[in-house]
């Protein structure tokens, strides 16, 4: 298992350290911060996600189903002698 390229081994070592450094009690409060941390991140990116999908949606019009055209100078356009050009190779 592994959790931000860290295994359960290295996990292990961290959290002992930083016992050793923090002490048991500061330890808990250090995570309980961490952990409100995460939550706050987490509602940030949601609400960021929902924002987007709404103004992509907002920005569709609602009676357009057809794509639109390719321009005609787009790169994926093919070109007019194409076809002679792969029969030629085939041979």
């Amino acid at each position: 298992m592994d959790i931000f390229g860290i295994g359960i081994l290295e996990l292990a070592v961290i959290l002992l350290v930083a016992i050793i450094f923090l002490g048991p009690a500061r330890m808990v409060e250090m995570a309980s911060k961490m952990g409100s941390y995460w939550r706050q991140a987490q509602r940030i990116l949601r609400e960021t996600a929902d924002v987007a999908t709404v103004n992509l949606d907002a920005s569709r019009e609602p009676g357009k189903a057809e794509p639109e055209a390719a321009p005609d100078d787009a790169v994926a356009a093919p070109r007019p002698d194409a076809e002679g050009e792969s029969e030629g190779r085939r041979g």
